[in-house]
């Protein structure tokens, strides 16, 4: 498998007044898992065509491995995409569908045959070889489309929202499925989707975009723990990080009328914003910060307590352990750990802590 590269590449659609991909400068390593995350219209599947050479770069290059790919047309680079839709023929049996792009290339038949039940097998698609899709459910579906490119052998696998059309229950299997193949092959991929679960637990590094724009691109626990901007802390995260314009001054932050620790290397400002995830709230008694709770929510094995914080017209989501006992009305006594707690600047978003 090969490395990726994107240096300097960008693409800007006629008649649209900003970039759909800024210039993007991004390394993508060889057998490594990359999940591409953002909201609608981010630049994620701009970004994947891109690499496939279905859109120009109007700036800078594009690698694959060795070779620089910027002018190749798809068919010379090397790369399988598998799409939202599964794009099957449907006049083709499963084990056609599957061959159908090696038989273009004018591969020896024995070769296709070969490939063809190699790759059924990897994906359990060997007593449905005959079948044709309309018979197929949607996850054996979406494994003739995989295996449509896994049988091309590339050198890069561009996965573009593929689960998408799939029920949730599904989708977990699936995304399971994917990641076994990946490691299975040592295959170099990039997986596009807005679902931050899929991003998070299947990507060895996710890479977030916001309008054109790679706001961060790191491991998922890094994403998570340190996010890099005020727009990858609230996009990354169920229920999303609590936030709150604050003043800084002396390494404390406002909050109503009771100020918080945050950090001694943060300049004083009246423009911040303070963000605290909501696992990372803690009940104390005797805290000066108080919650005036309004709606309790169990979805399962958490208590998700939102409430106002007295003095403050801030309103927060605190996650606590099974059946917490709370209940709408409560008056709770909240302290957070300053180790925990992230600091951002207001106009630009940028991390200052």
């Amino acid at each position: 498998m090969a490395t990726v590269q994107f240096v300097g590449a960008s693409r800007t659609y006629p008649k649209q007044p900003a970039p759909a991909v800024a210039p993007l400068t991004m390394s993508v390593n060889s057998g490594e898992l990359v999940a591409i995350v953002g909201p609608s219209g981010s630049g994620k599947s701009t970004t994947l065509r891109m690499l496939a050479g279905l859109e120009p770069c109007d700036t800078g290059d594009v690698h694959i491995g060795t070779r620089e790919v910027t002018t190749l047309q798809t068919r010379e680079r090397n790369v399988a995409m598998v799409f939202q839709t599964f794009a099957l023929y449907p006049h083709m049996s499963v084990a056609e569908n599957m061959a159908f792009a090696l038989k273009m290339t004018k591969m020896p038949a024995e070769e296709i045959k070969q490939r063809v039940l190699r790759a059924a097998e990897m994906l359990d698609l060997m007593d449905v070889l005959n079948r044709l899709p309309k018979t197929l459910s949607g996850g054996q579906r979406q494994r003739v489309a995989m295996g449509r490119a896994v049988v091309r052998e590339p050198d890069v696998f561009l996965m573009d929202e593929p689960l998408s059309n799939l029920d949730a229950q599904l989708r977990q299997q699936m995304r399971i499925e994917i990641m076994e193949l990946q490691r299975r092959l040592n295959a170099t991929m990039l997986y596009v989707t807005h679902d931050q679960t899929e991003a998070m637990t299947m990507g060895d590094r996710v890479a977030v975009f916001d309008r054109g724009v790679l706001q961060q691109f790191d491991t998922p626990e890094a994403v998570y723990d340190r996010p890099a901007s005020l727009f990858v802390a609230t996009f990354i995260g169920i229920p999303r990080m609590n936030t709150v314009p604050v003043r800084i001054s002396g390494g404390r932050a406002q909050l109503g009328r009771t100020w918080l620790a945050v950090s001694e290397n943060i300049a004083d400002t009246d423009s911040a914003v303070l963000g605290v995830r909501p696992e990372d709230l803690r009940l104390d008694t005797e805290s000066e910060l108080r919650m005036q709770v309004t709606r309790v929510e169990i979805p399962g094995a958490d208590t998700l307590v939102h409430g106002n914080f007295i003095g403050s017209e801030a309103t927060w989501t605190m996650r606590l352990g099974a059946r917490a006992g709370v209940v709408p009305g409560d008056e709770l006594g909240i302290t957070v750990d300053p180790l925990r707690v992230h600091v951002f600047a207001e106009g630009s978003g940028a991390r200052l802590n």
